[in-house]
């Protein structure tokens, strides 16, 4: 969203030393518990300083390098980008890209009860602030 969350979330400045240049990524901060699910009330404890609970940052997609825009790149060449930018950390996670067996994944998703999966078309352009076929959201049922 553009908003500064520097000071609600200091372990996530993680990010700059583990960032391989100076970049803009596409991210979802997130407080999870020990599996991994996401604690969405934990997250607005956090917004609202009531919690302090630690966070990741779930890093998706990067707009620009170096000061290069990437937006017009596919998907796939921008996940190569990705994947060569930021060294592994604990807190700053990259998203997993499954590209065979989707629908296994999903259930497996589900069955945990996680919110759901996000599908993309690997040669789907960055679209700032706008949604496209491109990528599907499939949530998951509550449990």
């Amino acid at each position: 969203d553009g908003k500064e969350l520097n000071g609600l979330f200091p372990e996530l400045s993680e990010l700059l030393k583990v960032c391989t240049q100076s970049c803009i990524l596409d991210g979802q901060i997130m407080v999870r518990d020990k599996e991994g699910k996401p604690l969405h009330k934990e997250l607005s404890g956090r917004l609202t300083k009531q919690s302090s609970q630690p966070a990741v940052l779930i890093v998706s997609d990067v707009l620009s390098i170096g000061g290069k825009d990437v937006v017009k790149e596919r998907l796939q060449k921008r996940k190569e980008l990705l994947e060569a930018l930021i060294l592994p950390s604990i807190r700053i996670l990259k998203t997993v890209f499954i590209e065979e067996h989707g629908k296994q994944f999903y259930e497996s998703v589900a069955m945990r009860g996680f919110d759901g999966v996000i599908g993309k078309n690997l040669s789907s352009l960055y679209h700032t602030g706008m949604r496209t076929r491109d990528w599907l959201v499939v949530r998951a049922p509550k449990k």
